[in-house]
């Protein structure tokens, strides 16, 4: 990014179902699944790399639980451990982006190990709540994988940090924002009852925890 002297941009964020990690000029980090939005100031010019992982998938570089991530960031030095982190100096000094990629690409190539095949439910079950808009209950997804609710539970808490249903709620929060964004008349209790939600209610705590405001002040923002 480049942003002339003197002036800030604010980029606010409603995260993806995943652990990311980036390298910055000052810092690498890996960072959890953020329940709530949140926001970033830019100034100045820099440039960030980073990797956004398959919901499961930085459990092939790391074996802890991912619930330990969860509404948190981390220095690479403490996660993956110091010689990791001296690894991504690679990234920082490439003199491109594409040369910044590649580098970050072989740094996860080096260190991933093969994936528990208890992961894989995770993957899958994600994939399909997010591709499936009738999916509002954690039970309809177990069901879907012919597992109990529990075991989908302790699966996602092990290898994704956050719960089913969790994901099931910002999928539905997601489709709202396109929604809003497409610049339509909003109906509030209609966009609620067709997202899946009981009533008008339920709908505005859900869209106010995860993006921050409620959809009303998110509709009348600025562009």
């Amino acid at each position: 990014w480049s942003i002339p002297p003197g002036e800030t941009r604010a980029q606010d964020v409603v995260t993806h179902p995943s652990v990311h990690m980036t390298v910055e000029p000052d810092r690498e980090t890996v960072t959890g699944v953020a329940t709530r939005s949140f926001r970033r100031e830019l100034t100045g010019t820099g440039r960030v790399v980073g990797v956004r992982f398959r919901p499961s998938g930085f459990a092939a570089l790391w074996p802890e639980p991912m619930s330990r991530l969860t509404d948190a960031s981390r220095p690479v030095a403490e996660v993956l451990g110091p010689d990791a982190a001296a690894e991504l100096d690679r990234v920082r000094a490439a003199p491109d982006l594409d040369g910044a990629v590649a580098q970050m690409e072989a740094f996860v190539e080096r260190h991933r190990r093969p994936l528990p095949r208890a992961a894989a439910l995770v993957d899958e079950a994600v994939d399909h709540i997010v591709d499936t808009p009738g999916v509002t209950r954690v039970d309809q997804v177990a069901e879907r994988f012919g597992v109990s609710a529990r075991t989908l539970q302790r699966r996602f808490e092990r290898y994704l940090g956050v719960g089913p249903k969790w994901v099931i709620q910002r999928r539905r929060i997601h489709d709202a924002l396109a929604e809003i964004e497409g610049g339509r008349d909003m109906d509030w209790s209609a966009l609620a009852l067709r997202l899946g939600f009981a009533d008008q209610a339920h709908f505005v705590n859900a869209f106010t925890e995860l993006v921050g405001q409620p959809p009303s002040h998110y509709e009348r923002r600025p562009d």
